[in-house]
């Protein structure tokens, strides 16, 4: 019998090493490494090595162990009964991410402020599915959005997956739910954008900056955090462009949301009035839209741009009077977007100038009628500029 084992033992190591049981993969441009071989009968995987050697000390950490007959008892070792989900928590914050690192500063609040009181006592491998149906039904009570209680739950599921790589559960836990993510409906108009500029309001020399932004996302295209992110250096008067190149999220200055920029995105005619004023209005400032404090001359923000929620509360209240409820910035880029699918511009000139994919453009930006697109642009659209 011991004769048996030790040919089996055998044909397992040249198996193994005949294939490459160390796997090099990327996420986020940054390059990690796993292991995944079948050794007596097991199936050994794990990811998330920084490097190969790490990965193979792995491999032969794991291959020693099964030989000598410890490897079930280390296994068991490593599950860790105390663990509870806060102390999982705090391993993934510390540990290398599969997210951006925008989406894991989001995923952080979110467990900070829904999740933690909920699981932060909770043993991970004491987890169920039953606590999730119960937290689901606690964030609805609440009367929060189905978009919103989905993010909470895309939390636990991050953390339950890295719970499954660490060892410290056999199996993934289901996470499912009944909810549906709700598209966005695009609630404004174009001709209610120019109405929201001609506001009374926005005239005054304390809220004309609010005017310009409107002005310069719409035109541009752009995103909250890419029109937050422009500097005086980025705008070419003389040239006419404007180079989209990064964005201010959580007041940190980083990449575009997918890292594509435009260096020469030409200034529209209708724009450049609202663009040259907000130079002025920003005279001195790195960014061209500083903290609301820069206009009234009481400024003691820490931060060198204007905050998210100061547009966008003072978007809802104004877009009432122009009959659009619960505006936010975000519908202005859908606005533009889908205005200009809808004049048959070409969707691929969209793709390039708004940054983003055509899958995502059809289901979430437009309901236009895919026979309208062709390859022109509007004729005060200098389009050569553009490249194609």
């Amino acid at each position: 019998m011991k004769l048996l084992d030790n040919i089996t033992n055998f044909i397992d190591y040249f198996n193994m090493s005949k294939s490459n049981p160390i796997k090099k993969y990327k996420v986020n441009d940054k390059t990690f490494y796993k292991v995944d071989f079948m050794i007596q009968r097991r199936k050994i995987r794990k990811q998330g090595f920084i490097n190969k050697q790490s990965a193979l000390d792995y491999v032969n950490k794991v291959e020693r162990l099964i030989f000598l007959g410890e490897y079930e008892q280390w296994l068991e070792s490593q599950k860790s009964d105390h663990i509870t989900v806060d102390v999982l928590f705090s391993q993934w914050e510390q540990s290398k991410k599969s997210v951006k690192e925008t989406t894991s500063d989001h995923y952080k609040r979110l467990y900070r402020l829904k999740v933690k009181d909920y699981f932060g006592h909770i043993k991970i491998n004491k987890l169920n599915k039953s606590h999730i149906r119960g937290f689901v039904f606690k964030l609805k009570q609440s009367e929060l959005s189905d978009n919103y209680v989905s993010t909470c739950v895309a939390v636990l599921r991050v953390l339950i997956r890295f719970a499954y790589d660490k060892g410290y559960i056999n199996h993934l836990i289901p996470v499912k739910t009944k909810l549906k993510r709700s598209v966005n409906k695009i609630t404004i108009t174009p001709e209610q954008v120019f109405e929201l500029l001609e506001l009374p309001e926005l005239q005054r020399p304390d809220m004309k900056w609010l005017k310009n932004y409107i002005a310069i996302q719409f035109y541009l295209f752009a995103r909250q955090g890419e029109v937050i992110g422009l500097q005086r250096e980025h705008i070419n008067l003389n040239d006419e462009t404007i180079n989209i190149c990064q964005r201010v999220y959580n007041n940190k200055v980083g990449t575009t949301k997918n890292g594509r920029t435009i260096p020469d995105f030409p200034i529209h005619p209708d724009l450049k009035p609202y663009i040259i004023e907000q130079l002025l209005l920003s005279g001195g400032s790195e960014f061209l839209f500083p903290p609301v404090g820069h206009y009234t001359g009481k400024n003691r923000a820490k931060a060198k741009t204007i905050n998210y929620d100061v547009i966008n509360r003072n978007l809802k209240r104004l877009g009432k009077m122009v009959g659009v409820d619960d505006l936010h910035s975000h519908q202005l880029r859908k606005c533009s977007i889908s205005y200009f699918v809808n004049e048959g511009v070409s969707i691929k000139f969209i793709e390039y100038a708004a940054r983003i994919n055509m899958g995502i453009i059809l289901k979430h930006y437009t309901k236009a009628n895919k026979e309208k697109f062709r390859d022109t642009y509007l004729d005060k659209f200098n389009f050569s500029k553009m490249g194609s």
